[in-house]
C-alpha cells in the first residue's frame, strides 16, 4: 500500500463548499484534460480543475496536483470519500483538504450606470467580433439575436426560430421555456454543448 499524498485544494467554491460538508461519498462520473467531474449524494456535480478560474462548483487544484494528476488521475467511475475536512481518493492513494479561508464567493456585480443603446452597442461589437473569429455553431445567430433586421443563415433558422421563442417565453417567465430548453440541451459543440450555453444566457 502505498503512503497517502496529502494535498491542499487552492479554492473551493461555495455551493463545493456546501456540499462538501454535507457530503460522504461520490463517484467520479469524467475526465478531461482540465480536470475531473465528481457525482455526490444527492445528484450534485463537482468539478475538479486543474486551472486557476474559479466557480461556485469547482473545487482548484493546486500545482502540485496538478501534476501529480498528469501522472495519474483518477478514472471514470472511482469511489472518492468525504471525511471531514477531506476528499479521499483511495484508488490513488491522494486525500485533498479544505479549509474555511478557501471558500470563494463571486464579488456582487457593480450596478451598471449605462444606457440600454450603449449595452447593446457594446454586444453588437463582441458578436460581431466573435463571428469574425468563429463562424461556426451558434456564433452566427449572435448578431440576428441582436438585431431583429439581420435574418439568420439558411440553415439555421428553425435553430433561431427556437432561440427567439424561448427567450420570449423567459421574459415572460413561463413554464412553457422548460420544452424549449429542453431540446437544447447537448445540442451543438463543445464540452459545454452550445446549446447548454445559449439556455444559461437566456
Amino acid at each position: 500500500m502505498n503512503a497517502l499524498r496529502e494535498y491542499a485544494a487552492a479554492s473551493i467554491g461555495a455551493w463545493a463548499y456546501s456540499t462538501w460538508t454535507q457530503s460522504q461519498t461520490a463517484n467520479v462520473i469524467g475526465v478531461t484534460s482540465r480536470g475531473l467531474f465528481l457525482r455526490t449524494a444527492p445528484n450534485r456535480v463537482l468539478f475538479l480543475s486543474i486551472e486557476s478560474q474559479r466557480g461556485p462548483l469547482t473545487i482548484t487544484l493546486p500545482p502540485s496536483l496538478r501534476a501529480q494528476f498528469t501522472e495519474q488521475s483518477p478514472h471514470t467511475g472511482d469511489a472518492a470519500r468525504f471525511s471531514a475536512n477531506r476528499l479521499l481518493f483511495p484508488a490513488i492513494d491522494v486525500s485533498l483538504s479544505i479549509s474555511q479561508d478557501a471558500v470563494w464567493r463571486p464579488a456582487q456585480p457593480a450596478t451598471s450606470t449605462r444606457s440600454p443603446e450603449a449595452i447593446r452597442h457594446t454586444l453588437r461589437s463582441i458578436a460581431e467580433a466573435v463571428t469574425v473569429q468563429c463562424a461556426e455553431g451558434f456564433s452566427p445567430l449572435l448578431i440576428p439575436l441582436l438585431d431583429r433586421s439581420a435574418p439568420p443563415p439558411d440553415d439555421q433558422v428553425s435553430l433561431f426560430a427556437t432561440l427567439t421563442s424561448l427567450r420570449a417565453l423567459c421574459a415572460k417567465q413561463s413554464p412553457a421555456a422548460a420544452e424549449y430548453a429542453i431540446d437544447l440541451l447537448g445540442y451543438g459543440r463543445g464540452l459545454t454543448p452550445s446549446g447548454d450555453d445559449g439556455v444559461i444566457g437566456l
